[in-house]
């Protein structure tokens, strides 16, 4: 899967419909004072607030994709209806099945069926991109990732990034 461009993480962004609520829950679930997302958070809605995509647009400019991980928590807010629905869809489909194909070590997850991982991480990725193609939100791998984040876990992503088609 191929990083997002700083190009669909602004189309992203100034798609949402709400993005001054959306960082408003972000700050209010994520964010501890004085760690550095907190002066991203709150500068991010400072340029929300002002109500033009120019200085949102700026803004993205200057903190991606140093600041990748922090935008895409904040997509889970963002497209919250969106990634939720996806994501229980997904769960009712795979979760039982897909957690037998690995196991949890103390250095990370380790593959047990390498056939249904990837089977299912595949089959994961594209309902994931037949989903935004089906809303009205702009498709990219920048909403693709930050679906798949809020479906595996971050080292579970990881595996599941090298075995996809």
């Amino acid at each position: 899967m191929q990083d997002a461009t700083l190009e669909e993480v602004q189309i992203a962004f100034n798609a949402a419909k709400n993005l001054n609520a959306a960082l408003k829950t972000f700050i209010k679930r994520e964010v501890r004072s004085g760690e550095p997302i907190e002066r991203f958070a709150k500068d991010f809605r400072a340029a929300v607030a002002t109500g033009r995509p120019t200085l949102v647009n700026s803004f993205i400019e200057k903190h991606y994709p140093k600041n990748e991980v922090y935008f895409l928590v904040l997509a889970r807010y963002a497209f919250s209806d969106f990634i939720s629905s996806v994501v229980e869809v997904i769960f009712e489909k795979y979760a039982e099945d897909f957690n037998t194909s690995y196991e949890s070590t103390s250095s990370g997850i380790r593959v047990t069926n390498a056939d249904k991982f990837s089977n299912i991480g595949n089959s994961v990725v594209e309902m994931v991109d037949q989903s935004l193609l089906k809303s009205a939100l702009p498709s990219g791998n920048f909403l693709k990732k930050a679906t798949l984040l809020s479906i595996f876990e971050p080292n579970v992503f990881q595996e599941v990034i090298k075995v996809i088609k």
